[in-house]
């Protein structure tokens, strides 16, 4: 989106901006990775919070609280606490603001991804993203493992043109600050392995009366969501 490319530009000119100023000697009372480290997780708040990603914007807000907490006047803040908080804001939020996502099949718009991709690997499959929106429609007659791997970034993953190998299908995601949305038939079931970490791993409900073919979902979620939806 046009508006997150602004906000990134501006939170990188920023950076650059601290840059200069250390290696001119200039402003030097405060530490320079504080400063990019905030500038970071500010531009990750924001293009969230404008998309309506209340986790991802509130959490990042924590740490930045975290960071500055002596210039803020909070040395006795407790970081556990201050991120519980953040969670259990975001989710207020979401439940007060949050429309309900309705999934279609390959549906194509701009306003989801910057990046869109059909994969058409018949038995592995690796998604990575990184500082970005990516959509993947994967596209499998024998699929067994599945690794997507997400950083600051929000994913949307469709399976609905996949066919299970005689094997089993396992889907191992490693989220860290980012969202990742995986789009399932209807007919799959998720076995859920996954650690998690100060984050969540939700599951659409769903009404069926077909045999439902279990699907592992392994791996770590540490300040993150992955969103299972079914089509």
């Amino acid at each position: 989106m046009k508006t997150d490319k602004v906000l990134w530009g501006l939170l990188f000119l920023g950076g650059g901006i601290a840059l200069l100023l250390a290696a001119l000697g200039i402003g030097m009372e405060f530490e320079l990775m504080k400063i990019l480290v905030s500038i970071l997780l500010l531009g990750i708040a924001l293009t969230s919070f404008i998309r309506f990603r209340f986790f991802l914007s509130m959490v990042p807000l924590a740490f930045v609280v975290y960071i500055w907490k002596e210039q803020l006047g909070f040395e006795q803040v407790d970081l556990w606490l201050l991120i519980l908080a953040s969670i259990v804001l975001s989710i207020g939020l979401s439940i007060i603001f949050q429309k309900k996502h309705h999934f279609r099949r390959h549906k194509h718009s701009d306003t989801w991804s910057e990046t869109k991709e059909v994969i058409s690997d018949d038995e592995y499959v690796t998604i990575d993203s990184s500082f970005g929106e990516q959509t993947k429609y994967v596209h499998a007659s024998n699929l067994k493992q599945v690794n997507i791997s997400g950083h600051f970034s929000t994913q949307k993953v469709f399976f609905d043109q996949c066919q299970i190998s005689q094997e089993g299908l396992k889907i191992d995601v490693s989220a860290n600050f980012c969202e990742i949305t995986l789009i399932m038939p209807k007919e799959w079931r998720i076995v859920n392995s996954v650690n998690v970490f100060a984050g969540s791993v939700k599951e659409s409900d769903i009404l069926s009366s077909v045999t439902r073919t279990p699907v592992e979902l392994r791996g770590s979620v540490n300040f993150a969501e992955v969103d299972i939806n079914y089509v």
